[in-house]
């Protein structure tokens, strides 16, 4: 299984490309669980842009860590050691 979360479709075309921007808060893509399905990768790509949801977009998955520590970062700033 493969997760790429986004909000259900929204009629209007117009206003599903600016849906980001009714956000208060940034608005960032994570694509979960990739080390079970890459092949759907670019599918939730093309899902996050069609709703507008620009860079930065983050590949991650719990298990083999792949993401986790860039993710973070973008979220907390830097570890402090």
């Amino acid at each position: 299984m493969f997760w790429c979360w986004w909000i259900s479709p929204v009629p209007s075309i117009s206003i599903r490309l600016s849906l980001p921007r009714l956000f208060t808060k940034p608005v960032i893509g994570v694509i979960t669980k990739v080390d079970l399905a890459p092949e759907n990768e670019e599918s939730c790509l093309r899902q996050l842009r069609l709703i507008g949801v620009g860079e930065p977009i983050f590949r991650v998955s719990v298990p083999t860590g792949v993401g986790i520590a860039e993710l973070k970062e973008y979220l907390f700033g830097p570890a402090k050691k």
